[in-house]
């Protein structure tokens, strides 16, 4: 079916292009399907418009009941919302059900904000071969993230860290996770450990250069009395 969008696309000069998560993906080149599976958050928050298209379905390997509310538990899912919300707000946010294409609550978002609390099908398969888990493929891009939205929270992106700074910086980033591969092989494995930390200590003293050259010059520039 035709997707009319907000007024502003149909005013282009061209018609937008459309980037869908599973078709966009290489599937045959195990390599450049990891690193481009790695940068869904980025895609993600590219998009002026943002569709979760959820029809209840039934999954065709695991026979599970598949719908608006089992996207929402995926961690990968979680990654796309927070990413999107976080960089452009929830106006450009769209799902298709089985009753049709809506806007996309401004709370859901936020709901996505706890990516590395959500399912996982590695995890569900304990890690067959002993592979690394997706979790730790998300910190960086979630990590780029994160930075983004310290550096503006005292603008642009006053939101999305206050929510963060509600829901707690260990909560959604946490500094190590259980990797299960059987009942008797849990093992804790770091995945953000002092990056949150790093991260936001670098900014706080990039911030503190610029105020104190400005300062600096402010006092250079002032006439003599």
């Amino acid at each position: 079916q035709e997707f009319r969008g907000p007024r502003h696309v149909s005013q282009r000069a061209a018609p937008p292009g459309a980037w869908m998560d599973i078709v966009s993906i290489p599937q045959v080149n195990r390599s450049s399907q990891r690193l481009a599976v790695a940068s869904l958050p980025t895609f993600a928050s590219c998009c002026s418009i943002f569709v979760v298209v959820a029809p209840d379905a039934t999954h065709a390997d695991t026979g599970c009941v598949c719908d608006s509310k089992t996207f929402r538990r995926r961690a990968w899912c979680r990654a796309e919302l927070t990413a999107c919300w976080a960089r452009n707000g929830s106006d450009g946010m769209y799902y298709s059900t089985n009753s049709g294409l809506k806007p996309l609550a401004p709370n859901r978002p936020r709901d996505a904000l706890d990516v590395f609390g959500g399912d996982l099908t590695c995890c569900a398969k304990c890690h067959p071969d002993g592979q690394a888990c997706d979790k730790e493929l998300l910190v960086l891009p979630m990590l780029g993230l994160f930075d983004e939205i310290y550096r503006d929270r005292n603008g642009t992106k006053a939101d999305a860290w206050t929510t963060i700074e509600r829901r707690g910086l260990d909560k959604l980033y946490p500094k190590t996770f259980l990797w299960t591969r059987t009942a008797d092989d849990v093992q804790t494995r770091p995945l953000f450990g002092d990056l949150i930390a790093a991260c936001m200590a670098s900014r706080d003293a990039a911030a503190a250069r610029i105020a104190a050259s400005g300062s600096c010059t402010s006092r250079r520039a002032a006439p003599p009395a």
